[in-house]
C-alpha cells in the first residue's frame, strides 16, 4: 500500500509535513528571541530550550483526566 494511493495517508503526510515545518520555524525564531529581545547568550538559549522541555514533560502529568 503506497501513500500516493490512499487519500487519508496523503492528508496525514501533508499535516505531518506542516507540523515539522512549523516546529523548525519556531526553533529558528527562538534563537532570534533569545539574542535580540532577551539579550541572552548561549546559556540563556539553553535555559529556554530546557523550559520548553520541562513544560512538555510536566504538561501531561498536570492535565486533568
Amino acid at each position: 500500500m503506497l501513500i500516493a494511493g490512499r487519500l487519508l495517508l496523503r492528508l496525514l503526510a501533508a499535516v505531518q509535513l506542516l507540523a515539522a515545518l512549523s516546529a523548525g520555524a519556531t526553533s529558528a525564531l527562538l534563537v532570534i528571541l533569545a539574542e535580540r529581545h532577551l539579550r541572552a547568550g548561549p546559556g540563556g538559549f539553553g535555559l529556554l530550550l530546557g523550559a520548553i522541555g520541562g513544560g512538555a514533560a510536566l504538561g501531561p502529568c498536570c492535565s486533568p483526566g
